[in-house]
């Protein structure tokens, strides 16, 4: 049963269906983790989650592979690859696959999960109902925030951003629209938490 004592939860004002990705830059140049603007701001701020594309999050939590130094074969060749180059494929593809491969099977190097479909198995068996909502204050603002607890609210922002991200590789490897991408639906009751 809701708590009557919380604020009521207001429906995202977006006019259209827009994907997760819509946040995140076109620009393919990697930018220090100073320039990037990170995903969530108030609380929520201190997540390491990065509006960024695909290969600055492979190079930020996995490490992009390197012919000469990296500790693990190039993943590429379990499609064939030879040399680093997939026969048939410019070498942007071929780049876009194996970022795709990385992010999602290898384990991260910064955070506490070993492969994007173990991150999403640990999101699926949280129960939401068993999740309190935190309740913060900012010293420079007059606002209460109603948040998730932040490593839960990190689990899942890193599971749908980096779904996203593979997504929206593997379409472009085969060339073709995304149609498999998350999207916010307006109307649906979408928990809006002020300030993350």
């Amino acid at each position: 049963m809701p708590d009557s004592s919380l604020p009521p939860v207001a429906p995202a004002a977006t006019p259209r269906a827009e994907s997760i990705s819509s946040a995140l830059p076109g620009a393919r140049g990697l930018r220090s983790p100073e320039e990037t603007p990170r995903f969530f701001k108030g609380p929520g701020r201190i997540i390491d989650l990065f509006e960024e594309p695909l290969v600055a999050a492979v190079e930020r939590y996995h490490g992009a592979y390197d012919p000469n130094t990296s500790s693990f074969e190039d993943p590429l060749m379990y499609y064939g690859a030879v040399g680093g180059e997939l026969p048939g494929c410019d070498s942007s593809q071929a780049l876009a696959l194996r970022d795709a491969h990385i992010r999602y099977f290898h384990e991260s190097r910064t955070l506490s999960w070993s492969s994007i479909p173990s991150l999403i198995e640990r999101v699926l068996q949280c129960n939401p109902a068993d999740v309190p909502l935190l309740v913060t204050r900012q010293a420079d603002s007059p606002k209460t925030f109603y948040c998730l607890n932040l490593s839960e609210l990190a689990r899942v922002g890193h599971a749908v951003v980096a779904s996203q991200q593979i997504l929206e590789a593997l379409s472009a490897f085969l060339r073709q629209k995304p149609l498999h991408q998350l999207h916010h639906r307006p109307g649906l009751p979408v928990p809006s938490t002020a300030g993350i």
